[in-house]
C-alpha cells in the first residue's frame, strides 16, 4: 500500500471509531486534502483519482452519518483500499427488527435504561472536604 493511501486508511479507521463525527483530523477531514493531494501525487496516483478524493473529502462535513460512511467507502473503491471499502456503519442498533425492540414501558427497556444510567454515572460517594488522615502506625518512628 502506498504511503498516501495508507494514511487515508488509518484516518478513516479512526473516523469510524469516532462514529463518523468528523473528529479524526483536527478541523475535520476536509483539512487534510491539500497535504494528502501532494503526497498522492508523489506516490504517482492519477490526477483524476486525487481530484475525486479531494472533492469527496471537501463535501464530507456537510453529510449525515450514512452519507459520510458512503463517502469513505467510495474513496476506498476509487483508491482500491480493501480496508476502507468495508467500513462498518455505526447504526447497527437502528437496524434491529421491530419485534426485538422494546416499548417505553417494557420491563426490559426500563432495566436497560437503568443499567445504562448506572454505567454512565460516576461514583455516588461524595469527595472528602480534606485529605484522609494518616494513621499513627503508618508513620515511621524516628
Amino acid at each position: 500500500m502506498q504511503r498516501s493511501t495508507e494514511k487515508l486508511y488509518k484516518i478513516f479507521k479512526l473516523e469510524a471509531d469516532f462514529g463518523y463525527a468528523n473528529k479524526a483530523v483536527v478541523g475535520g477531514l476536509e483539512k487534510l486534502t491539500d497535504t494528502w493531494a501532494g503526497e498522492a501525487r508523489a506516490d504517482g496516483l492519477s490526477e483524476e483519482d486525487i481530484q475525486a478524493v479531494t472533492d469527496a473529502l471537501n463535501l464530507y462535513p456537510n453529510l449525515d452519518t450514512q452519507g459520510r460512511v458512503h463517502t469513505l467507502k467510495k474513496i476506498g473503491h476509487i483508491l482500491d483500499i480493501p480496508g476502507i471499502k468495508y467500513l462498518e456503519s455505526p447504526d447497527k442498533e437502528e437496524n434491529k427488527p421491530a419485534d426485538e425492540e422494546t416499548q417505553p414501558g417494557d420491563e426490559k427497556s426500563i432495566a436497560s435504561r437503568e443499567n445504562i444510567n448506572a454505567k454512565s454515572r460516576g461514583s455516588t460517594r461524595k469527595r472528602a472536604e480534606s485529605p484522609a488522615p494518616i494513621p499513627d502506625d503508618a508513620v515511621p518512628s524516628g
